[in-house]
């Protein structure tokens, strides 16, 4: 049986979604501001949305070495949502999901990844572990993207997180 690690993520902006848009849909410019991703090399280009674009990306973990990940652009509404396909050592579905609010944006990630034969195995003993990389990695890339923009990072929370 498979098992699959669900998680979501809100961070708020002091930032207008296009900007925040223009930085998060070049993903090839990610490890320029997100720690966790030291490398992205794009494997085709998609429509003129981006939609259809493959980028092979590279992930470090603390304790694991660097994972290739590889990302395919799914949906690109400008300003509003970005959904990326990735296979190879994680395997799943990410949302973007940008939100105007009085503040600035609200920038929501949902991932359902696919844990490997491995993970699943260990992940009793690997869970607090696990759990602890998600919170460093979403916090660096809210901090990261922040930095980018020239910004107040005003929030950063994890809304939800769970195995099934």
């Amino acid at each position: 049986m498979q098992t699959h690690l669900h998680f979501s993520y809100e961070w708020h902006l002091a930032a207008t979604p296009a900007a925040v848009w223009q930085v998060l849909t070049r993903l090839d410019a990610w490890p320029l501001w997100w720690s966790a991703v030291t490398d992205v090399e794009q494997v085709s280009v998609g429509n003129e949305r981006g939609e259809g674009a493959v980028l092979l990306s590279l992930w470090k973990g603390w304790l694991s070495r660097p994972v290739a990940v590889e990302m395919r652009t799914l949906v690109a509404e400008e300003n509003i949502l970005l959904v990326t396909k990735s296979s190879g050592a994680m395997q799943g579905l990410g949302r973007w999901e940008l939100t105007e609010i009085p503040v600035g944006v609200r920038v929501r990630y949902t991932g359902k990844v696919s844990l490997t034969p491995f993970l699943q195995w260990f992940y009793p003993v690997l869970k607090p572990f696990m759990y602890a990389h998600y919170q460093h990695t979403m916090r660096t890339g809210a901090e990261g993207l922040a930095r980018q923009l020239g910004v107040e990072l005003i929030d950063c929370q994890e809304v939800a997180y769970e195995i099934s």
